[in-house]
């Protein structure tokens, strides 16, 4: 019997690792929206924080498919691919782990990074109702939802306690006009069970 055991004595590179989970390029919904700026802004601060683990991931991109730490050990291991293990859905799951991993590259380019944060916060605005709430996704007659707004508002919040999006302009300014939104919902709501 053969153990494999896997060891790393930076919790950095699982926060890394986590992000493109949380990324989604196609992302339509407010929510998404924010978690997908989440991702982004999050790379960008351990890259600018941390600049060896874009280094590394840099590297690791340019090595051959078997030898790269972007491809996983599942996938990488041939002792490990046997007939009733490949039937199984521990290989989706490599396969998706290697995805995941691959897509570590596009969230820990700067230039990549920066352009897919602007494509996210413009795709955020669009949402951002006249009275500075957000609607959950744009259709005709589409109203600002408490809840969205809420959670957007949360994420932006997040992303600005870790240090990250601080004197964006164009944050500064959705947050703001979400902020009024938000706190004005609450007061009608407020008054209605104060009656």
């Amino acid at each position: 019997a053969r153990i494999t055991l896997e060891y790393c004595d930076n919790p950095l590179w699982y926060c890394a690792t986590a992000l493109p989970t949380i990324f989604d390029k196609d992302a339509r919904t407010s929510t998404s929206l924010a978690h997908s700026l989440y991702a982004l802004a999050v790379a960008e601060g351990i890259a600018r924080q941390t600049p060896q683990l874009a280094e590394a991931i840099a590297y690791w991109k340019a090595q051959p498919k078997q030898q790269s730490a972007l491809t996983s050990m599942l996938e990488k291991n041939a002792d490990l691919k046997i007939g009733t293990l490949l039937a199984s859905p521990w290989i989706n799951e490599a396969e998706r782990q290697t995805l995941r991993m691959n897509s570590l590259d596009r969230l820990f380019d700067t230039e990549t990074n920066a352009s897919s944060q602007n494509d996210i916060l413009t795709r955020l605005t669009e949402l951002q109702m006249s009275d500075g709430g957000f609607a959950w996704i744009k259709y005709n007659d589409c109203h600002s939802s408490l809840y969205c707004t809420g959670s957007v508002l949360e994420l932006i919040g997040e992303i600005q306690q870790l240090g990250f999006l601080k004197g964006n302009k164009q944050v500064d300014a959705m947050v703001a006009k979400a902020i009024k939104y938000y706190d004005c919902e609450y007061l009608k709501i407020f008054n209605e069970i104060k009656l």
